[in-house]
């Protein structure tokens, strides 16, 4: 509820569902939103509903807004064009507010009363025991009951666009695909270099000894359909990354 004087003005009933962000970095990086922000919203909403079937199929409602109270409308997209990729797909009705609509609303001095609202709040969550033990703001909703389907529902709607399946990748009892995204030519968060050699190395007796599917790759160097093309096909993710998250 956004604060305002009630004594002589009747709240104002927003619609149900909504998602605050009381972010203002990061959020401009793909990892960031998909792997943090959009990953502990939805493991947090979805702890509603703890039965999610493995058809990932669940009865809750879709989000119906993002309210965006210290970032503007023009620094929320990322330089790869993923983070549209995942919110449109996801949420393809979903309204968003950003810092000049929340100005807006509190200058009316006018109480707006949302029946649920789900926080995100990066600061907040490193104070959490979670993100003490694992370092990762999204590990805070796992406090929570959940379904252990609670991502499938999310995971599939961003790759059915891209024209896989949805069983496309998921578990682990078939040929696997392992996919190493090499950042060798970015200049930083790199492997050693002959490190990344033998590990190539080793990847490739995988695939030559047991007929495993072995992807070395540079992402940058791919389009963004074929980014996530690949991504929902790997079983397992190798990266010289802090996290890489696999799509099974």
């Amino acid at each position: 509820m956004i604060p305002g004087n009630s004594q002589y003005s009747p709240p104002l009933m927003g619609d149900p569902d909504t998602r605050l962000l009381n972010d203002q970095y990061s959020i401009t990086h793909y990892y960031h939103w998909s792997a943090e922000l959009c990953f502990g919203l939805w493991r947090t909403y979805s702890a509603l509903d703890p039965f999610i079937p493995t058809s990932g199929k669940t009865d809750l409602p879709s989000p119906r807004r993002l309210l965006f109270t210290r970032v503007d409308a023009d620094h929320w997209r990322d330089y790869a064009s993923m983070n549209q990729w995942v919110l449109r797909t996801v949420f393809p009705s979903i309204s968003m507010e950003f810092s000049d609509d929340w100005k807006d609303r509190a200058a009316m001095g006018v109480p707006f009363v949302f029946d649920r609202v789900v926080f995100a709040d990066r600061g907040a969550s490193m104070n959490g025991e979670n993100y003490l033990r694992t370092q990762r703001t999204a590990s805070e909703p796992n406090a929570l009951p959940g379904s252990p389907n609670w991502w499938t529902t999310f995971r599939d709607k961003v790759i059915q666009p891209t024209g896989l399946n949805a069983s496309t990748g998921a578990g682990t009892r078939g040929h696997p695909v392992i996919t190493y995204i090499s950042r060798q030519d970015w200049g930083r968060r790199m492997l050693i270099q002959s490190d990344h050699e033998k590990l190539v190395e080793e990847l490739y007796k995988l695939r030559d000894e047991y007929g495993y599917e072995v992807n070395v790759v540079s992402m940058d160097k791919l389009s963004r359909l074929e980014q996530l093309q690949l991504a929902g096909r790997t079983t397992v993710c190798i990266s010289s990354l802090p996290f890489c998250q696999c799509s099974g």
